[in-house]
């Protein structure tokens, strides 16, 4: 099969394992852990100078990101080379899906729009701080749905369209590479 046809198919198979099976339970989920490990380091980085701990968090993005690609690298060229290309397709796309999310975000805002139907504005409020970082309490409905759309749109470029786009370029390395980029980002970049 041509390079450009298996990449399709893998792009359409992890499209469909996410509209299927959805996000792996985060007891297995390989952004757990790499958060865990992240927030691990994190604990153990000593802040100096701000030139050191930069280049300290740099360091922690080689070796998280460098484990994650090794693993997701060798279980997609080994079963390339050992088992057949179906196999490996389905493999790859397995792994390519970890990196972004179509449909999981559906599950947390299809019960705030339910609720902002019903007119539960306080249900709807809380629901939505599960998914926003501003205080929700005392939102009015225009204020939630406005919320809710900002976030919408912030994961579908951060959870579809840029690893979709880096896989394009770079194939599965790029796009776990810009995945764990930006786990890091929303778990250091604003804070430390």
């Amino acid at each position: 099969m041509e390079l450009w046809l298996s990449a399709v198919c893998i792009v359409l198979l992890a499209i469909v394992i996410d509209a299927v099976i959805g996000e792996v339970p985060n007891a297995i989920h390989p952004l757990r852990w790499t958060g865990n490990l992240v927030s691990f380091l994190d604990r153990h980085i000593k802040r100096t100078s701000k030139l050191a701990t930069n280049l300290k968090g740099f360091f922690s993005y080689l070796i998280v990101a460098g484990l994650y690609l090794f693993i997701a690298v060798s279980i997609i060229a080994l079963s390339r080379e050992y088992l057949n290309e179906y196999v490996w397709i389905v493999l790859s796309a397995f792994v390519f899906k970890v990196s972004f999310a179509v449909f999981s975000f559906r599950r947390h805002v299809k019960p705030i729009q339910r609720d902002l139907i019903n007119g539960d504005l306080e249900a709807a409020a809380a629901k939505t701080q599960m998914i926003v970082s501003r205080k929700t309490k005392g939102m009015d409905a225009e204020h939630i749905a406005s919320s809710c759309t900002e976030t919408i749109t912030e994961n579908l470029v951060d959870s579809v369209i840029s690893p979709t786009t880096y896989f394009g370029i770079f194939g599965i390395p790029g796009a776990i590479i810009f995945r764990f980029a930006n786990l890091m980002d929303a778990m250091w970049g604003y804070l430390n």
